[in-house]
């Protein structure tokens, strides 16, 4: 649907232009040709919005995963920060972001 859509909007701009450079046209053809732009563009619009949710979402897991990470550590005793060094806490989320990305 949105490739169909990508490729109808600069047709439906290409037969408005011959249509206002014409002297004859048939009854109805300004008001087809405006609201198959203006379906046209409204389907890559709410596939835009579409898009920039799931980016969000994803964003929203991906820092709710690295905040359970660091409060995990947060909370070991002191024989398991002596297991775990930093550099590995800081690997983990790092593993977290890369994994989860969109």
């Amino acid at each position: 649907m949105r490739s169909s859509a990508t490729i109808s909007g600069p047709l439906f701009l290409r037969s408005f232009v011959q249509f206002a450079g014409r002297k004859q046209s048939f009854k109805y053809e300004k008001i087809i040709l405006v609201g198959g732009l203006f379906v046209v563009k409204l389907i890559e619009s709410s596939q835009r919005h579409w898009y920039f949710s799931s980016r969000r979402t994803v964003m929203q897991i991906r820092s709710a995963l690295m905040a359970a990470v660091y409060q995990k550590h947060l909370r070991l005793s002191s024989l398991g920060r002596q297991r775990y060094a930093t550099g590995e806490i800081v690997n983990y989320l790092a593993v977290v972001r890369g994994c989860i990305s969109f």
